[in-house]
């Protein structure tokens, strides 16, 4: 017999909760549909839609930041507490940032704004979910939600074949970190015969079947440790970041980190506490590795992407390492240092490559920078230092609130493993930043030698250039002399007569002038906004110290 309607138990929706969530949904689609329209229009509709999105969403969680918590959102699959705004808050911002590089980036042209937006809410919507999943069919939905977007966002430019590249290698391994995640999440509720984190909790395994819950307790670790670029499971890392649209990058390298940490800070410690003595371990030894393996790698990248693909793995070392102690406000507090100053170094990176195209990403582009653009040189200083974790700036407390935390609870090597490792990074965040600060290399502009010859019967000179050198070389010949990338025409030396002057002899000596390209004001102004926020956790971190702490002692109790 069916059961009438008045008997089917349905679920409650707490709308006001989910506030933050609907905002991004609605973003999502509002984005997607203006982005039909043609023109100039439709594209900034189409971002400013996104951008609105996120914006409301962040508002939604700071004003619902004083409530208590609702875990009463959609049957309880979800639960709406100060963790999952702050990562909600995060993710957000991440977006906004990563939607005003995406506004005039060529790729954008090609794979649509109103594409492109949307997919970046869809992937925004997916991270808060996953922060917000108090069951581990949500944590698989909002997995899934987070990722798919990403592997499209990441080849979205068609006509570059590292950016196709990116995205497959993005898709097979993060598949694989998915469908490990899964498996451990099957072996639990064989486990423990509940989905819902509080319920696993509370029973920890029960029956024949407990002793599944410790494979999927490491299985479930091994997955996430894949989105958080835990080495050794990093090896994508570098080349997707590398590939992606820089906007893609900026995004994923701060957002995806977010998510996933939280949502594993609450599976470990919400539902799986009494294997702490498992994934403590684990995660001390993914920490370690990432420290060495991120710092290591980190040198001599030529490229920034790359540099701070690496810098990410190292960085997300520091951060499961005060996760391994259930250090989770010190944890939230560093993770929202490491946000504002990735999100200050890509936009400045973001606004080289629309200034100086022709050298994209390399870290030839920041040369002179503080000369051309004073206020973005120090922009990128601020971040790179920020990252390195040097007192004045924000990563500083971060990284003696992490330290601190290891000290606590008797893992001291593991703190002076973090201090080695931020001495080290010193060694690639430096050049950089001596880059940034030193003057731009001089370009110069050599004519080639003209020989003068008799021009028929009328005895008038008219210049003869000198055949190509052997090989096929032209004597219009290209010396770079400057390893920023700095370019310089080298040929013998001209000799006019007759007032004649082809080549432009009387000006072959000329510096670089300040490029006539302008990055976006958008860029420009997150860019400075996330460098601010660096300077102020550097000067009066208290503020952010206590609402990292209250995140953390809302949903962990640490």
């Amino acid at each position: 017999m069916i059961a009438s309607a008045s008997t089917v138990a349905t679920p409650v929706f707490d709308w006001e909760a989910l506030a933050p969530i609907v905002a991004l949904a609605s973003g999502m689609v509002v984005a997607l549909i203006l982005g039909l329209f043609p023109g100039r229009g439709g594209k900034v509709l189409a971002m400013l839609a996104g951008a609105a999105g996120a914006v409301v969403a962040i508002v939604f969680s700071i004003t619902l930041w004083n409530d208590p918590a609702s875990a009463k959102v959609i049957a309880g699959s979800l639960v709406i507490d100060r963790a999952a705004l702050a990562g909600t808050i995060i993710a957000s911002a991440s977006a906004i940032v990563g939607l005003a590089i995406a506004n005039r980036a060529h790729g954008t042209e090609d794979a649509g704004h109103g594409e492109t937006s949307s997919l970046i809410l869809a992937s925004t919507l997916g991270m808060a979910i996953l922060v917000s999943a108090n069951d581990l069919v949500t944590v698989f939905l909002g997995l899934e939600l987070l990722s798919i977007p990403l592997y499209v966002l990441c080849a979205s430019y068609v006509d570059r074949t590292s950016s196709l590249e990116s995205g497959l290698k993005y898709l097979i391994l993060g598949s694989v970190g998915s469908a490990t995640a899964l498996m451990g999440i099957a072996l639990i509720y064989g486990a423990t015969g509940s989905m819902s984190l509080p319920v696993i909790g509370e029973t920890g395994g029960s029956g024949e079947l407990k002793g599944l819950i410790y494979p999927g307790t490491a299985l479930l670790v091994a997955g996430f440790g894949f989105k958080l670029s835990l080495a050794p499971l990093h090896q994508w890392t570098p080349d997707v970041y590398d590939g992606a649209p820089t906007s893609v990058t900026t995004f994923m390298s701060v957002a995806t980190k977010t998510a996933a940490l939280i949502v594993t800070a609450r599976l470990l410690l919400v539902a799986l506490p009494d294997q702490y003595d498992l994934w403590h371990w684990m995660l001390v030894v993914l920490a370690a590795a990432s420290i060495i393996v991120g710092n290591v790698g980190a040198l001599g990248q030529p490229s920034m992407k790359r540099l701070m693909g690496y810098s990410s793995i190292a960085q997300a070392g520091y951060l499961v390492a005060a996760l391994s102690v259930g250090a989770v406000g010190a944890m939230l507090a560093y993770l929202a240092v490491y946000a504002v100053a990735t999100l200050a170094v890509f936009a400045v990176v973001a606004a080289r490559e629309y200034e100086r195209p022709d050298l994209g990403d390399d870290v030839a582009a920041l040369d002179g920078l503080s000369h051309d653009r004073p206020l973005m040189g120090w922009i990128a200083t601020i971040g790179l230092f920020g990252l390195a974790g040097l007192p004045l700036t924000a990563g500083f407390f971060g990284k003696v609130l992490v330290a601190g935390a290891l000290v606590d609870n008797d893992v001291t090597w593991l703190a002076v493993l973090l201090i080695v490792g931020s001495i080290i990074s010193l060694a690639y965040y430096a050049p950089p930043v001596l880059r940034i600060w030193r003057k731009a290399p001089a370009r110069k502009v050599v004519a080639p030698s003209v020989e003068l010859a008799p021009s028929g019967s009328a005895g008038a000179a008219a210049p003869v250039v000198p055949a190509p050198a052997p090989g096929g070389a032209s004597p219009l010949a290209l010396d770079d002399e400057s390893t920023g990338g700095g370019v310089a025409l080298a040929a013998p030396p001209v000799e006019l007569t007759a007032g004649a002057d082809p080549y432009g002899a009387k000006k072959r000596h000329t510096h670089a002038a300040k490029s006539e390209r302008r990055a976006p004001l958008e860029v420009r102004v997150v860019a400075l906004v996330a460098a601010a926020l660096v300077v102020a956790g550097g000067v009066y971190p208290q503020p952010l110290f206590e609402l990292a702490r209250d995140a953390g002692r809302a949903l962990f109790g640490g």
